[in-house]
């Protein structure tokens, strides 16, 4: 879900495009309506109102979901103008531009009906190519190093935080409902998730924190994996006791360090 102003950002304008169904589509609509806003920032919000049949409402029964969504970033180099003929030729009506200083609402009606009903289309403005530009190429790969940059960050904190290997989890109790809680991990061997795991055991014991019990320690693909229960983790020590004979590093279930993955 995106704010339309966010940070600060203005709209730039505004586009939207209806569809009257005369028959329900495959999925039961018989209207529907997406609009789109080009925001100071360079991005496209979207969001989509939808009508479906219904036997108590034979007009369909309206749902619309309010919120806006990234819907892309302007191109580089690309004007607000030329952005506004793109969506006008695509049949979107241009409610609103009050960022665009010189809109010549005619000129962009006059596109819009061209591609709906096939009417000849105006001549192209001479001025389209000098209008404004949100974002240019040096933005542009700003933006792109800025997000490489938090991809491989992601990637990192995968690998190293909630990554594939050991780890020490317990029951977590939140109101009635009881779920796994996996603070520690992922170990490369389960000798250090051993060492850890009889800290937090014995800990729970002495503070008698019976409802946190089980202490276990698991193997899974990640720590999520680890969270969500005995069929997407393996169960390798719990309460102190081992869960069958010691590991074999050549019969890794998940983790792949030194065998084969799942």
């Amino acid at each position: 879900m995106a704010k339309l102003k966010a940070r600060g950002r203005t709209e730039i304008f505004r586009a939207s495009k209806e569809t009257r169904l005369d028959q329900p589509d495959e999925i039961g609509r018989v209207w529907k309506k997406h609009t789109i806003a080009l925001m100071s920032d360079g991005n496209f919000l979207d969001r989509h109102a939808t009508k479906w049949t219904d036997h108590y409402s034979p007009d369909g029964v309206r749902h619309d979901s309010g919120t806006w969504k990234v819907y892309g970033k302007i191109k580089a180099e690309l004007t607000v103008e030329r952005a506004l003929e793109i969506y006008a030729k695509k049949g979107y009506t241009i409610e609103s531009a009050t960022g665009v200083s010189s809109f010549d609402k005619s000129y962009y009606e006059a596109l819009t009906a061209a591609a709906v009903t096939g009417a000849p289309a105006p001549l192209p403005r001479t001025s389209t190519e000098t209008g404004h530009v949100l974002r240019t190429e040096k933005k542009a790969a700003r933006e792109k190093a800025a997000k490489t940059k938090a991809g491989e960050k992601r990637a990192h904190e995968q690998a190293t935080k909630h990554g594939p290997g050991f780890y020490v989890r317990n029951r977590h109790t939140t109101g009635t409902m009881k779920s796994w809680i996996a603070n520690y991990g992922p170990y490369k061997t389960l000798e250090e998730a051993e060492e850890k795991a009889w800290l937090q055991f014995r800990e729970y014991l002495e503070m008698k924190f019976n409802y946190l019990l089980p202490v276990q320690i698991v193997e899974a693909s990640s720590r999520q994996m680890a969270e969500w229960g005995d069929k997407n983790a393996h169960v390798w020590w719990s309460d102190g006791k081992m869960k069958g004979p010691p590991i074999n590093p050549n019969q890794l279930r998940f983790t792949g360090f030194n065998g084969n993955n799942a």
